[in-house]
């Protein structure tokens, strides 16, 4: 008072404006009845009596609690709630609150206002929240065009790093108890928000049946299951629909989903999840930020980029947290080959061949080889075809010196009419595995064309963009019992034991006995595709993805759609079958 008369005694016309941010969070003793509530309030009070002094008190959902203790000295003031902006009534003022804060620096869309208003339903503390998370990827992404996109990658990096702090006040607020009485009641409103988080997760709707039957602990009747499920209902956390509960907040049920339930149970579930494998689960879920990660560093495939919602979609095809992160665990050990990664491994092979035929007289820069041919394995319009097209392109070789396996001896006849025998024939393929497929079509080629072969004496190479040592040593002992003894092998790259994902000790997992649930998960899934080849042609549990498909002998879960009854299983990166 006496500061107010002071600064009133100077400028009469000057107005003070006095904020008092989380007003709910003072200590009890300070507004419970009590000489020191009272002075308190008191002097509250007498500072709404000046004419130069508005007092403004900010708080949350305690407030009402506050309010009712002192309802006579704060009789003058007026509640307004701010806890949502109205769509169709503020939509205006919530495109400023979004855009204002960074003009000049980012450019957002209006789908992307839209996006964030979807994921906080137009919380202003949660829109601020992702505001930032976007303004933060935007300077690390130097990109200051903000559409939907970048609002949803933002939000699949961060969400599994909010902080349960965000959140805790939709479960520790507006309970009006003293403080020895709180933490029961917080425990029950975590225990139904874990159920709630199971729920999700599993893809069942959040019916009262189903949070019951997903509650983690039997101390958690079913009445007060429905005395908390009220209490969030009427605190606006939660709404019900036609008996289904969903969050308010679109971000915290994301949140929930995610991460939320690993937070929840670690802090106050922990009593009640006894048995180990409970804990497990939940801590084996695979989270959003992990999917971005992976996601981020695959080529494309088949010209598209998989993205982590796709993996996301796969991934719960399979039951159980601790299936879907031995599923993961093999995605993180695929070897992806990107485009670039081919046609290195092509210029490989140019080397194999300069060292077995002498470079050509190149008197234009147009001039193309027709000394060497090139067929390939499989027919016309897979892969083998299109991975001939990139050899002829990065060896100079015409394309006219591509031949189609179906007609080959009628196509080998007219090349050599127009450009006599060639020096070097070359077979490619993308993959040998266990060899046997490619051997078995060497041999073939070989008793087919052998009076050909001998006639001019080309030299024959076998060329794979990966080979395993077993496939290698399996081609080179095929090839060296044929007669013709001008025909040789070769691969781009060896690959190692290292790239069998369930081979040795711990193949490619932590633990041996991750490795054994993610084979057990493997073959499960790979027997409803193919019966007698559930780890691939061969068994060798090989997982390699090439630009436009991915070889047999590669986990059949990665590129095969199941067979029998539905749910049938839907791979990620599906082959095309002619």
């Amino acid at each position: 008072m006496k500061l107010s008369a002071a600064a009133r005694a100077i400028d009469p016309d000057q107005r003070f404006v006095i904020i008092v941010d989380e007003f709910d969070e003072m200590p009890q003793d300070l507004y419970l009845q009590g000489n020191l509530a009272d002075t308190v309030f008191g002097n509250i009070e007498a500072l709404t009596t000046t004419s130069n002094v508005c007092l403004l008190l900010v708080g949350g959902e305690n407030m009402p609690f506050v309010m009712d203790r002192q309802g006579q000295k704060l009789n003058k003031f007026s509640r307004v709630n701010l806890t949502y902006f109205n769509r169709a009534t503020e939509w205006d003022d919530y495109v400023r609150l979004v855009r204002e804060p960074s003009a000049g620096f980012l450019e957002w869309h209006l789908d992307a206002i839209a996006e964030v208003y979807d994921l906080t339903n137009g919380n202003p503390y949660f829109s601020k929240i992702i505001c930032s998370k976007v303004f933060a990827r935007a300077l690390r992404e130097h990109d200051v065009d903000i559409t939907r996109e970048e609002v949803r990658e933002a939000i699949n990096t961060e969400i599994s790093r909010f902080d349960d702090n965000l959140f805790a006040h939709l479960w520790q607020d507006g309970i009006f108890a003293p403080v020895e009485e709180r933490e029961p009641i917080v425990l029950k409103r975590k225990r139904v928000l874990a159920a709630l988080a199971r729920c999700i997760r599993s893809g069942l709707p959040a019916t009262i049946s189903n949070l019951y039957g997903h509650r983690s602990t039997s101390d958690l009747t079913e009445a007060e299951l429905r005395s908390v499920l009220a209490d969030f209902v009427s605190r606006e956390v939660l709404v019900e629909k036609d008996g289904n509960y969903h969050a308010v907040l679109p971000i915290f049920q994301l949140w929930l989903a995610d991460v939320g339930l690993t937070r929840l149970a670690a802090d106050a579930l922990s009593q009640d999840l006894a048995a180990e494998a409970q804990r497990s689960e939940d801590a084996s879920r695979v989270l959003s930020e992990e999917l971005v990660a992976l996601t981020s560093k695959w080529p494309t495939y088949r010209g598209r980029h998989v993205g982590p919602e796709e993996v996301r979609a796969w991934l719960n095809q399979r039951p159980g947290n601790r299936d879907q992160r031995g599923l993961f665990s093999i995605l993180r050990a695929t070897r992806f080959l990107s485009e670039a990664d081919v046609l290195e491994r092509i210029r490989s092979a140019r080397l194999v061949v300069l060292g077995l035929a002498e470079a050509a007289v190149r008197r234009k820069a147009t001039d193309r080889r027709n000394d060497i041919v090139i067929t390939y394995v499989d027919g016309e319009g897979k892969s083998g075809q299109r991975y001939a097209s990139l050899y002829a392109e990065e060896n100079l070789v015409a394309t006219t010196a591509i031949l189609p396996p179906s007609s080959f001896q009628e196509a080998y006849g007219r090349h050599i009419e127009r450009h006599g025998v060639p020096k070097v024939i070359v077979m490619v393929d993308d993959m040998v595995g266990t060899g046997q497929s490619l051997a078995a079509n060497m041999t073939r080629f070989h008793d087919d064309n052998l009076a050909l072969l001998s006639d001019g004496r080309p030299l024959v190479l076998a060329f794979a963009l990966l080979a395993t040592e077993e496939g290698q040593q399996a081609m080179l002992q095929a090839l060296s019992k044929l007669e013709y003894t001008r025909i040789d092998f070769r691969a781009g790259e060896i690959l190692g034991r290292a790239d069998y994902l369930f081979a040795g000790e711990k193949g490619v997992f932590a633990m041996p006995e991750e490795r054994d649930r993610a084979k057990a998960v493997a073959i499960d899934i790979g027997a409803t595709i193919y019966r007698n080849a559930p780890l691939g042609y061969g068994g060798q549990g090989l997982s390699v993805v090439f630009p436009t498909t991915v070889p047999n002998n590669s986990l059949p879960l990665l590129h095969s759609r199941g067979k029998g009854p539905a749910p049938q299983w839907r791979p990620l990166f599906e082959r095309v079958v002619n």
